[in-house]
């Protein structure tokens, strides 16, 4: 029997869950996922919402199983070890899956992909489904890159991303993206084709550095460093800064 997901935020993991498990390793965007998982594994603020839950769906069907959160704190613990083992995150991943129970997003919740939107089979049905019991559907947009910048990406992807995209406008209620370009890129995609107008929300990436001894701001408010400049004190002498970008 399905369990009515009632008044919450529903975030799809199978992006995370299919990728770890086939590749042995995560990237960028698998990253980004880890970060918001984790953060409402943690407790943050649900604004309206009553819960948050972790769901997976196969790529073929309309079915959605929800995980066990001990699970999905397990797999996110092992992403984000400092060395990941193949062997075990398959096995976290296997026991996610069996242990996981037929639910379905009902009335007052939002299902967010948080991941790959493309490569699902008969996404429109998909989509209608979960819309159909009074649940608003959404994606995380990381990048166009298969349209804008084709040459840095796998040729699998870039065969399929823009028509699934095309398709996506059809159906989803809203859009968050990583960055405001991205909000940019996805607004002029739509509207160059006179596709149907969504609401698109930048979501700017949350920043963290990581020192070893940041420095505190001095007791007197006029001659003290602001707290970011303070804590950079820490990289003084250092042989380099490193800097990752996307690309």
């Amino acid at each position: 029997r399905s369990q009515p997901l009632r008044d919450s935020l529903v975030l799809d993991l199978t992006d995370i869950l299919n990728f770890v498990a086939d590749q042995g390793f995560i990237t960028g965007i698998q990253r980004v996922q880890i970060g918001v998982a984790s953060t409402f594994l943690a407790g943050a603020d649900l604004a309206r919402f009553k819960l948050c839950e972790f769901v997976f769906a196969p790529v073929a069907g309309k079915l959605i199983w929800r995980l066990q959160r001990d699970d999905v704190r397990r797999l996110l613990e092992a992403c984000t070890s400092s060395s990941i083992e193949v062997s075990r995150i398959r096995q976290i991943v296997e026991g996610a899956r069996l242990r996981a129970t037929l639910a379905h997003a009902d009335a007052g919740s939002a299902y967010l992909v948080l991941g790959a939107f493309w490569g699902r089979d008969a996404a429109g049905p998909f989509y209608r489904t979960i819309q159909a019991r009074g649940a608003k559907v959404g994606v995380l947009i990381h990048d166009i890159f298969p349209i804008t910048h084709p040459e840095f990406v796998g040729g699998g992807v870039v065969d399929y991303f823009e028509s699934d995209l095309l398709r996506g406008n059809a159906y989803w209620d809203f859009v968050l993206t990583n960055s405001k370009n991205t909000a940019r890129e996805v607004e002029d995609f739509f509207t160059t084709r006179a596709l149907r107008r969504i609401p698109i929300y930048p979501v700017p990436l949350a920043h963290r550095m990581a020192v070893a001894n940041a420095a505190r701001p001095k007791s007197n408010p006029k001659t003290a460093k602001p707290v970011a400049i303070a804590a950079l004190q820490d990289l003084d002498g250092a042989p380099f800064v490193l800097c990752v970008g996307t690309i």
